[in-house]
């Protein structure tokens, strides 16, 4: 911020010329660390503190300097304000309502643990896929950045990445409880809108007609030890079709698996 060093004096003050059209014009007092005088383009001149806080550069505005106008701040009331808001700004209580509403705005990871806890559970008989689902392929994209700033396209991208990897019933999964999490989320006045609103889920689903019954499954189960060695089958099939029998997940999805699941 390019300033200039002046012994503050009313008329000093009140001679400064107006900032050049589009600029603001700073001139720093000599007897006050962090003590400006701020002249916009119109000639309206205010006495602020210019201090680095909270990470980064503060400007905060301490009263209007116009010795015509009563009960306009004065040089001596700037010089004795100024430091005690140079301590609140380095203790960084100078923070916009704006900027500190975004710092205390949720990040994905509070909206999933509030989702699951005040929702999920009280509400779902599988609320425990849901925390799968949302652990699994949500959070470790996305745990860390605000809810509100989570885009369509950031929705998209997900979706996209996890049918990509041959799983597209569990991309619609995946979409699905975001939704309902997002949801939630306007619901509790956390967000204004949900960035999977128009997001198509990306696999086809199809009823099935029948489900094996406990005796087949029995069956199917005896006949993988019993036809393995005639079919010369790799164990590790052998392994994933029994763990398709016992969680009833698509073979897709259970060949997409990873260890740590």
């Amino acid at each position: 911020m390019p300033t200039e060093q002046l012994q503050f004096t009313k008329a000093a003050l009140a001679a400064l010329p107006p900032a050049p059209p589009g600029k603001r014009a700073y001139v720093r007092d000599t007897r006050v660390p962090d003590l400006y005088l701020s002249i916009t383009p119109t000639g309206a001149k205010s006495f602020m503190v210019y201090k680095w806080g909270a990470g980064r550069p503060q400007r905060v505005t301490l009263g209007r300097f116009d010795p015509d106008r009563p009960g306009s701040m004065t040089i001596d009331q700037a010089r004795r304000k100024a430091p005690r808001v140079v301590v609140k700004v380095q203790e960084g209580r100078y923070i916009s309502a704006e900027k500190r509403a975004a710092r205390q705005a949720p990040t994905v990871r509070d909206l999933a643990v509030e989702y699951i806890e005040r929702w999920a559970k009280p509400c779902k008989r599988t609320w425990k896929e849901d925390e799968r689902v949302l652990a699994k392929d949500v959070l470790p994209k996305w745990g860390r950045r605000k809810a509100a700033e989570i885009a369509r396209h950031d929705v998209v991208t997900l979706i996209d990445h996890i049918a990509d990897r041959g799983a597209p019933i569990q991309a619609n999964r995946t979409l699905a409880c975001v939704r309902k999490m997002f949801n939630f989320a306007i619901e509790r006045g956390l967000i204004e809108r949900s960035p999977c609103v128009q997001v198509k889920a990306p696999g086809e689903e199809r009823r099935r007609d029948r489900v094996l019954v406990e005796d087949e499954i029995k069956a199917v189960w005896g006949a993988l030890d019993e036809k393995a060695k005639d079919l010369a089958m790799d164990p590790k099939i052998r392994m994933m079709l029994r763990l398709g029998l016992v969680t009833a997940q698509r073979p897709g999805e259970v060949r997409a698996m990873q260890w740590d699941e």
